[in-house]
C-alpha cells in the first residue's frame, strides 16, 4: 500500500504569490521595452519618410522655378524704345514673367526674337505652388500676349508642383549689384506688388521654398533658398 501511495502521490509544489508577482512585473517591463522600441522605430521611419517626401517636393519646386526664372527675358514692344520688362508682376507669393524656357533653337521668322512664354508662379491659399503658362502670337517683328492682363485669360497649361508650403514669403527681389551700395539692393514690393517703375530694375529673384508633409502642417519644414540671376534682361538702371 505504501508503494501504491507513493505512485499515486502528486507534486503539489508551484510558484508562490511573491514569485508570481515578480514574474508578472518582469514580463511587464520587457513588454514595455519592446513596445517603446517598436513605437520609436515606427515614429523614426514615419519622420524619415515625411522628410524625404518634403525634400523631394521642395527640390522639384525649386528646380522648376530655377529653370524658368533663369531664362527670363524682356520682350520688344512695337513702336516703343524700351522693351517690356521680363517681370509683369511680383509680390511675396506670386511672380509673373516672360521666359524663353523650352524655346526652339531655330531662328524665328520675320526678324522676331526668340519666342517667350508667359509664366506665373503662385502659392495658392491651399499652400501649393501653382504654375500657369501662356503662349504669345506673332505680330510683325514682335510677340504679343492677349489682353491688358494676359493672366486673366485662359492659360495654355496649369499644373500644381506638389507639396504643401506654409504661409510666408516665397519671392524677394533685388537690383543689380553696383559694387558700391550693398544696403539698398532689395526691392520691397508695395501692398499691391512691384510697381511699373520697380519691375525693370529687378536683376535677381530670391526664392524661398518651405515644404511640409501634406498631412502634417505643423511639422518642421524643409527649406531651400536660392538667389536666381536674370541674365538676359538688358536692365534699365535708375537710381
Amino acid at each position: 500500500m505504501r508503494g501504491i501511495r507513493r505512485r499515486l502521490a502528486t507534486d503539489e509544489s508551484g510558484f508562490s504569490l511573491v514569485e508570481l508577482l515578480v514574474a508578472i512585473i518582469l514580463m511587464g517591463i520587457v513588454l514595455t521595452m519592446i513596445a517603446n522600441i517598436y513605437i520609436s522605430t515606427v515614429k523614426a521611419t514615419d519622420q524619415a519618410g515625411s522628410r524625404h517626401a518634403s525634400t523631394g517636393n521642395a527640390s522639384n519646386v525649386a528646380n522648376e522655378l530655377n529653370a524658368v526664372i533663369r531664362f527670363a527675358t524682356t520682350n520688344p514692344v512695337a513702336g516703343a524704345t524700351d522693351p517690356a520688362p521680363a517681370l509683369l508682376a511680383g509680390t511675396t507669393t506670386r511672380v509673373v514673367l516672360m521666359s524663353t524656357i523650352g524655346a526652339p533653337p531655330t531662328v524665328e521668322a520675320g526678324g522676331r526674337p526668340t519666342k517667350p512664354t508667359l509664366v506665373e508662379f503662385q502659392r495658392t491659399s491651399a499652400g501649393q505652388m501653382q504654375e500657369r503658362r501662356w503662349n504669345p502670337t506673332a505680330s510683325g517683328t514682335t510677340w504679343v500676349f492677349a489682353g491688358t492682363d494676359p493672366t486673366a485669360t485662359t492659360p495654355a497649361s496649369t499644373q500644381l508642383l506638389g507639396g504643401t508650403m506654409p504661409a510666408g514669403t516665397v519671392f524677394r527681389y533685388f537690383k543689380a549689384d553696383d559694387g558700391v551700395d550693398t544696403t539698398n539692393e532689395e526691392i520691397v514690393p508695395a501692398v499691391g506688388g512691384l510697381t511699373s517703375a520697380q519691375l525693370p530694375l529687378v536683376a535677381s529673384i530670391e526664392v524661398r521654398i518651405s515644404m511640409v508633409p501634406p498631412n502634417k502642417p505643423t511639422a518642421t519644414p524643409v527649406v531651400i533658398v536660392n538667389r536666381i540671376a536674370l541674365a538676359n534682361l538688358g536692365l534699365r538702371e535708375t537710381s
